[in-house]
């Protein structure tokens, strides 16, 4: 029996001038996962090589910026006291977090903790974890756009007014300022991209600075991947979270500025 919801729209795009899929993910799903449109479904589990951005399987300590559990260190040990020792010399001794015990830098890699999920859907079921699982079942090549140390240390740079101030809502409210996760999930499962492209420039909205040119750096170095991939003759499913690909400076504006045609084919 098939539990799989169907989705009437997928977001998925083919790169027209090389053999090259595109996939925007989320990572949650719906018990049993989502059931693509026939043609979309074929191309996203047909290709010879699927590229994530991270290894979707690996079993990740969220409370450490999403280090896979059998890392030798955490991110804490790695950069924490780079980040307090900037707190000691920029903070003045009256602002909010002059008083941090170097211990409690700890709560700044909370910063990265995902928003909690909507009710009825499930990690195991994201569209990143089950397209994942099917390429390894069928034994075929996968690779990644990035490593955990990558987001991490990304996730945890720039303007330090920005830093303290989304730490401070964490402290004071228990909660992150982010894009609501709801939100995200019923434009992805509605393929509304005005309202993701949106719902990505809300993102953090008190580290829109950091958080913003976090995103566009990534991209930008996918973006020089994509261009070497496309230089393979293999077929290529490229998989990366929903928020990466709409906008002005999302992937498909990036592709299609490097003069490649990308063609909606969700709906197939």
């Amino acid at each position: 029996m098939n539990f799989k919801r169907p989705l009437p729209r997928a977001l998925c795009w083919s790169i027209v001038e090389r053999p090259i899929t595109l996939l925007a993910t989320i990572h949650t799903g719906p018990f049993g996962g989502y059931q693509f449109p026939p043609m979309a479904d074929a191309l996203i589990h047909g290709a010879d090589i699927a590229y994530f951005e991270i290894d979707p399987l690996e079993k990740w300590d969220i409370g450490f910026m999403f280090r896979p559990t059998n890392s030798a260190t955490t991110l804490l040990q790695e950069v924490g006291p780079a980040i307090y020792r900037r707190l000691e010399q920029e903070l003045s001794l009256n602002r909010p977090l002059a008083n941090c015990a170097a211990g409690g830098i700890g709560d700044l890699i909370e910063l990265s903790t995902p928003t909690q999920m909507t009710a009825g859907y499930e990690m195991d079921w994201g569209v990143d974890r089950t397209v994942c699982q099917r390429y390894r079942a069928q034994k075929k090549e996968i690779r990644f756009l990035e490593t955990s140390e990558d987001q991490g240390r990304a996730a945890v740079s720039g303007p330090l007014h920005e830093i303290v101030a989304e730490l401070d809502a964490w402290r004071t409210t228990g909660c992150l300022p982010r894009a609501d996760s709801t939100q995200i999930l019923n434009a992805y499962e509605a393929a509304d991209l005005p309202t993701l492209a949106r719902l990505r420039s809300e993102l953090a909205p008190l580290r829109p600075t950091r958080i913003l040119a976090q995103l566009q750096e990534r991209e930008s170095r996918w973006l020089e991947k994509i261009v070497d991939i496309a230089a393979e003759k293999k077929s290529v499913l490229i998989a990366a979270g929903v928020l990466h690909f709409p906008g002005e400076d999302g992937l498909l504006s990036q592709l299609s500025r490097r003069d490649f045609t990308v063609l909606d084919i969700g709906s197939q």
